[in-house]
């Protein structure tokens, strides 16, 4: 809990540093603004004049109304205008890790030669927003959506041997469904190369619980596993330009992202000893659109 509290607040920290950069900038912006207007004032009629002989052509940096005005005008725009924003898809082939992977049958000799038995497909939806920070440079931060169904994969599992009344109890918990809600923060550091971030989860394990008593059958109910966790991600990607603020960006994506168990709804929560852990770990690809932006 500890240091789910710290990674929150991390994130909460970087967050707030481009709102403070802006608020700065603007500070700094009205100051300029007021020093320049006593400059106008008092500049003479003959210091605007022009008296070179051709050789300069950049005559903007000879008249009071030159770049910097521009720049000022660039520095005035206000923080939700310099926002641009994403939407996109991405597929994920990932590592099952222990609980998740499927059970051998007798024949299966070598389960490692068969990828199914320990890879499956994750799709994930995001939205996210983007601060510039200059040079084309910038932080996104987003939320996503990830699901797979995983009818046939592994699940968690708890047996109690009970010895004074010859009754033993095993449980048994396979998993049909994943989803996991994400928070996420990145670099941006160009309009193509190489990204890294971080990511807070909150997941769930949608299942069947069957319970036994000396491997007779009694009970069978769908029970939820909710679980959190976090990850780290290294990400190559491009941009194809369509218009000035719209362009569509492809990717290439490498994460190692977990999840554990914290809570579950069954209704003998006190008999399991075995909680569930989910890994989202694998290689992702997928496109996002991203929009808007002044510039």
């Amino acid at each position: 809990m500890k240091r789910t509290i710290i990674t929150i607040a991390f994130f909460i920290l970087l967050i707030s540093i481009p709102m403070l950069a802006e608020s700065n900038d603007s500070t700094q912006v009205n100051f300029e603004n007021i020093v320049l207007q006593n400059q106008e004032v008092r500049i003479p009629w003959y210091k605007n004049m022009n008296y070179t002989l051709g050789y300069n052509t950049d005559r903007s940096s000879l008249t009071s109304d030159g770049p910097n005005k521009d720049t000022l005008k660039a520095k005035n725009i206000s923080f939700l205008r310099r926002l641009s924003y994403s939407i996109g898809y991405s597929g994920g082939l990932c590592y099952t890790g222990r609980d998740l992977m499927k059970y051998s049958s007798g024949w299966d000799v070598m389960p490692w030669m068969t990828p199914s038995n320990y890879l499956y497909w994750l799709n994930s939806v995001e939205i996210s927003a983007i601060y510039p920070l200059g040079n084309k440079k910038g932080i996104e931060v987003g939320v996503g959506y990830g699901w797979a169904r995983l009818e046939g994969y592994g699940g968690v599992s708890t047996d109690i041997y009970n010895f004074s009344n010859d009754t033993n109890i095993h449980l048994r918990w396979g998993v049909r469904k994943t989803e996991k809600i994400y928070l996420y923060m990145a670099n941006l550091p160009n309009d193509y190369g190489f990204s890294v971030g971080g990511e807070l989860i909150y997941s769930k394990g949608h299942g069947i619980e069957r319970y036994y008593e000396n491997w007779d059958l009694k009970d069978s109910l769908c029970v939820i596993r909710n679980g959190i966790g976090g990850g780290i991600f290294i990400r190559w990607f491009t941009k194809i330009e369509i218009s000035e603020n719209l362009n569509v960006g492809p990717f290439i994506l490498v994460r190692a992202a977990y999840s554990y168990e914290f809570q579950n709804n069954s209704p003998r929560k006190g008999m399991w000893k075995d909680k569930l852990e989910l890994n989202f770990s694998g290689i992702y690809v997928g496109v996002k659109l991203n929009f808007g932006g002044a510039r």
